[in-house]
């Protein structure tokens, strides 16, 4: 948690400081020995120039909606309370694009810390696991908000830890999931291989 909180302080390197996080917790899941502290440098330095530039094209995008919805806040189109929590007519819909947003955060985060690929494949991968893997991502949404609430509501000192226990219970589950891809692509690669065998055959 101090490496995190402390490598997160800028701001603009909470990527990368998420990545390494979930990089040491799914070390951890692969029960590899070595220092935590270690781990979690070594990933944030290799991943320091990628997560910055998405988290950082993330924030642009966050900021783009911002500034459109003000814009139409100021022609009166629409009035503050209509995203009033719960009572707005439009709350849904913002709690939509916020828990969407958020999954592919998260698994953006996941898979940098699992994988070497281009911006691109991370950006579409995030994306395509956020909905292709809808019942392990409203799992991680229901994580979060779990912790929230119990921070906010029983135990304030918990946001202490807040941020490593989510991503060390998320990390279980997504774990799972990436080990599952990379059986699949290999299988994919042997039949490809048989089949290549077969026809030079």
């Amino acid at each position: 948690m101090v490496y995190w909180v402390a490598t997160s302080w800028p701001i603009v390197t909470i990527g990368a400081s998420t990545t390494a996080l979930f990089y040491v917790c799914f070390r951890l899941r692969q029960r590899n020995e070595g220092k935590l502290w270690q781990m979690y440098i070594q990933s944030f330095r290799e991943n320091l120039k990628q997560a910055t530039f998405i988290w950082l094209l993330y924030l642009f995008m966050a900021l783009d909606v911002f500034l459109v919805g003000f814009s139409l806040y100021r022609q009166g189109l629409f009035e503050l309370a209509d995203f009033a929590v719960g009572s707005g007519k439009y709350y849904p819909a913002l709690l939509t694009v916020c828990l969407v947003y958020g999954s592919i955060l998260l698994y953006t985060a996941a898979l940098l810390a699992m994988f070497r690929q281009t911006t691109g494949q991370c950006i579409g991968g995030a994306i395509l696991m956020a909905f292709g893997r809808l019942p392990s991502t409203l799992l991680f949404l229901i994580i979060i908000w779990a912790l929230s609430m119990a921070t906010m509501y029983l135990f304030p000192p918990l946001i202490l830890i807040d941020v490593p226990l989510a991503v060390w219970l998320i990390s279980k589950r997504m774990y799972a999931l990436f080990q599952k891809q990379i059986r699949q692509a290999e299988k994919n690669r042997a039949g490809d291989s048989a089949e290549n065998n077969t026809k030079a055959g």
